[in-house]
């Protein structure tokens, strides 16, 4: 018996064009076998909380079910030209190479450090003999130390409002932290699905009753509002493990029908085109608004997060409108506009609905948060995190889309130090495992796994790592806790390193030979250091090899590729 497992769908986003693909994944060839070095949770095993699994594709379908289409407008972007250092090896190649910032010692130390980043990872479902707790452990083994949880209400209805808290606890004793959770799908009774609905089906429908009062007169979540009352059960029962909320998964999904966006920048998007939502924009402000309210009453660290969005101008008409029903007007009893009822953004992101190699793919995902900062300066809207809750690349080139076991080690790694060096807090990596072997699949989100097929396991021993994976172990095991340091970075002079502090104190940079083509740049770089730089390269995790550099007047230089490294000295540098 196993704990039931609360799946979740996603969209690609997808510069000028869309495409529906259903989620799975595959299995390499060569076999490196994780060795499971983690911590046994202390939340005993799942056949103790009685609750057989889930099947079909209302429950768990994060593995091999809920289809999704394409979404997203102009990710990606050409890969920027160097300045300066030789290269070898792949059009266009150059060096981070260190130049004026990293020689003239100014900023080498840095400043002001961000917040650490948070490795999260999607886990999904696979199959019976797998549950979320063993999940957990595989997701820190491959170097994630959070995930991003589900919780619907007729799963609730089902298993129990605390169905998962044995759980999340122990999940939280063995090393994950910052968990963060997607409200999303309504039961039967409190759907404005067609009648007979499946619940997954429900997903894609907005709740009933959102314009009943939010609180009684006394001040309690109504009970009448059923969506209130929903979130004040997850609440009650999960803010001591969650205080993170996103608030439904892609409103803002349109099935590959990208043209229908085109519109939303002074237009409400139609609600026949919100396949994920079919509502207006003015309900989905009021989903927010009753979710804002409910999780700021009840936990003073609860934070509100939009959906999951991939559309720029979707966030326009959330900025744009209030929750007013028939024209988001402001008025007395709706006062307010969008911005007010969230405190993260969130948003997904897939490189391979735009053309170019790693390099670019990372590169779009700044370019979207890029435009989704500046829809917010444009209407004078600050204090806002950012959060990247689905992201992955696929390590086979399926479907016409980029792929390749190096594209996808090398993307996650350079746009995890991308986005945190930007001031992103997380991204939640699509997804724990594949769940097709090579070549039975034609969907590329089929192979974005750390593991291998999971779908036939039947023990965490058989779980065996991805290039992927081995990558994400290197980056989670190396830098878990690390602070960004922008400073330190814009002395290096170069778009493809990122300086950051570790929580030791020591200086690390991520770094690579950026290209326009391919991935198989060279370079080399000059950091400076004071004392001996450590080498880890992306297989870190798996060779357990370092190599050792001396600085020579007060810097380094260090032969790298495509695949970025990780360097790490002590501090002061020069």
């Amino acid at each position: 018996m196993q704990i039931p497992i609360e799946g979740f769908g996603f969209h690609a986003i997808v510069g000028g064009m869309g495409m529906g693909f259903a989620s799975s994944a595959g299995k390499r060839a060569s076999a490196w076998v994780v060795p499971l070095v983690v911590m046994m949770l202390g939340c005993g095993s799942s056949s103790e909380q009685g609750a057989s699994p889930v099947t079909g594709p209302d429950e768990g379908t994060g593995g091999n079910g809920a289809a999704g289409q394409g979404h997203h407008e102009g990710t990606g972007g050409a890969a920027a030209n160097g300045s300066g250092g030789s290269s070898t090896g792949g059009a266009g190649a150059h060096g981070a190479v260190g130049g004026s910032g990293a020689e003239a010692g100014s900023g080498a130390n840095g400043g002001q450090t961000g917040s650490p980043f948070t490795y999260g990872l999607n886990l999904g479902y696979y199959n019976p003999q797998l549950n979320d707790s063993e999940e957990s452990q595989l997701g820190l083994a491959a170097g994630a130390n959070s995930h991003r949880h589900k919780l619907t209400e007729p799963f609730l209805d089902r298993w129990g409002d605390d169905i998962h808290v044995q759980e999340l606890s122990g999940m939280l004793q063995a090393g994950e932290q910052d968990l963060v959770c997607f409200l999303v799908g309504a039961s039967e009774a409190h759907s404005t699905a067609p009648a007979g609905s499946a619940d997954w089906q429900r997903e894609h429908y907005s709740p009933n009753n959102l314009y009943e009062p939010i609180f009684t007169d006394n001040g309690q979540v109504n009970p009448n509002n059923p969506w209130a009352a929903f979130v004040a059960r997850v609440v009650t029962t999960y803010s001591p493990y969650i205080h993170t909320w996103e608030v439904w998964n892609e409103p803002d999904q349109v099935g590959g029908h990208w043209q229908a966006t085109s519109s939303w920048d002074t237009q409400p998007p139609n609600p026949s085109d919100l396949i994920w939502w079919n509502d207006t924009i003015f309900a989905y402000i009021r989903l927010l608004r009753v979710t804002w309210e409910v999780v700021h009453h009840l936990d003073p660290q609860g934070k509100v997060a939009l959906g999951g969005i991939g559309y720029p101008s979707f966030l326009n008409a959330i900025l744009r409108y209030t929750d007013e029903p028939t024209s988001g007007k402001v008025d007395a009893d709706h006062p307010r506009k969008g911005d007010a009822y969230f405190d993260v953004v969130s948003f997904h992101y897939y490189p391979i609905f735009s053309n170019g190699n790693s390099d670019a793919g990372a590169k779009g995902l700044l370019h979207l948060y890029d435009q989704l900062q500046t829809q917010l300066e444009k209407a004078g809207v600050s204090g806002k995190t950012f959060i990247v809750t689905e992201s992955g690349a696929p390590r086979f080139a399926v479907d016409g889309r980029p792929g390749g076991k190096d594209y996808a080690a090398n993307y996650l790694m350079k746009a995890m130090a991308l986005a945190q060096n930007a001031g992103i807090d997380r991204i939640d990596w699509f997804i724990l495992g594949d769940s097709a072997d090579p070549g039975a699949s034609s969907s590329p989100f089929d192979y974005m796994g750390l593991y291998e097929n999971l779908m036939n396991i039947s023990e965490l021993g058989q779980a065996i790592l991805t290039d992927t994976g081995v990558a994400y172990a290197t980056l989670g095991g190396l830098l878990a806790g690390a602070h960004s340091d922008p400073v330190a970075t814009q002395a290096l002079g170069s778009p493809s390193s990122v300086a950051l502090r570790t929580k030791q104190g020591d200086r690390a940079y991520v770094v690579w030979a950026e290209t326009t083509a391919g991935e198989g740049a060279s370079a080399t770089i000059s950091v400076p250091a004071s004392h001996d730089v450590t080498v880890y390269r992306w297989d870190y995790s798996k060779t357990k090899k370092t190599q050792t550099l001396s600085p020579n007047g007060g810097a380094v230089v260090v032969d790298i590729s495509s695949a970025p490294s990780i360097l790490i000295t002590p501090m002061p540098v020069p």
